[in-house]
């Protein structure tokens, strides 16, 4: 970035630190949403393990029995309703996100319940080790934006679009 005068390069430093801070947390955010889409996109497939996550075990012969009794599709893990993959959020704040759900169900199914025999079948801890690197580009990119470009926060993209594909059906 060239700067035709030093006055334009201190009026330039002076609003930095609230563009750094804008830049920060939209970095944040998106990052967030990343982890969100990869979440929701396991439900109803089976997943391999990742960093301290176990590959799901295949649905026992009577939940399998019990989905059809139900009218759902045999084999989709996780996956009925969508009631519980719709029940993930992201929440943002400031230089804060997190991406969670608020059913207790959604905890029972990530860790695993032993004394109801549910394994545990990890849809957030396996996103947020896969989008780790994906995250902390996003993030970098905001901030190069405002740092290497100059740009300010309202020209900063808001869309994930070039993010991984989501199922269609997952995203409504």
């Amino acid at each position: 970035m060239n700067f035709p005068s030093l006055t334009a390069f201190v009026e330039h430093a002076a609003t930095l630190e609230a563009r750094m801070y804008s830049a920060v947390s939209l970095g944040v955010r998106d990052a967030a949403k990343v982890v969100h889409k990869r979440t929701r996109a396991k439900f109803g497939h089976y997943q391999e393990g990742d960093g301290p996550f176990s590959s799901w075990p295949e649905l026992q012969d009577a939940t399998k029995k019990e989905r059809v009794r139900q009218g759902y599709s045999e084999d989709e893990p996780l996956l009925r309703s969508g009631d519980l993959m719709r029940s993930y959020t992201v929440e943002h704040e400031g230089l804060v996100a997190g991406v969670g759900s608020p059913l207790e169900k959604a905890l029972g199914q990530e860790i695993g319940v032993p004394g109801s025999n549910v394994p545990a079948r990890s849809t957030l801890g396996l996103a947020f080790v896969e989008s780790e690197r994906k995250g902390f580009g996003i993030l970098n990119e905001h901030i190069g934006s405002v740092l290497v470009y100059g740009r300010d926060v309202a020209q900063l993209s808001d869309d994930l679009s070039e993010l991984e594909p989501v199922d269609e059906e997952l995203s409504q």
